[in-house]
């Protein structure tokens, strides 16, 4: 039963054609383009969320942190 399965899965993910110029440069630019296009999100999200008065700056990076569920990892 296991030999079976591991031929199973082999056949299955090396059965597919694939041209010669998809490579793993392929991946990694798929893989930057998500992360540009999750940084220009969130980007906007603190943007509109900022203010820029000098007595409440401070404290809407805290509201970020503290308030947001995940806003440490919005900021980061």
């Amino acid at each position: 039963m296991k030999l079976y399965f591991v031929l199973l899965m082999k056949s299955h993910f090396q059965s597919y054609p694939c041209p010669l110029q998809i490579n793993s440069f392929w991946n990694l630019g798929f893989l930057l383009g998500i992360t540009i296009i999750l940084q220009i999100i969130t980007g906007i999200f603190l943007g509109l969320h900022y203010t820029s008065d000098l007595n409440s700056a401070y404290s809407s990076l805290f509201f970020f942190i503290r308030e947001i569920y995940y806003g440490w990892c919005l900021r980061l």
